[in-house]
């Protein structure tokens, strides 16, 4: 949980990396997944 945002304008990045050098059984070849997110949010006083 997160104590409420002030206001104005936050900018939250978060992600995560998976590498699997076994590879994968259907496709083959090694797996490498990145994602990387951005959210930029807007508080507003009430």
């Amino acid at each position: 949980m997160l104590a409420p945002l002030s206001t104005g304008v936050h900018h939250i990045h978060f992600g995560g990396e998976i590498n699997y050098p076994g590879g994968n059984p259907v496709a083959g070849g090694a797996v490498d997944f990145i994602e990387n997110i951005n959210y930029t949010i807007s508080v507003q006083p009430r």
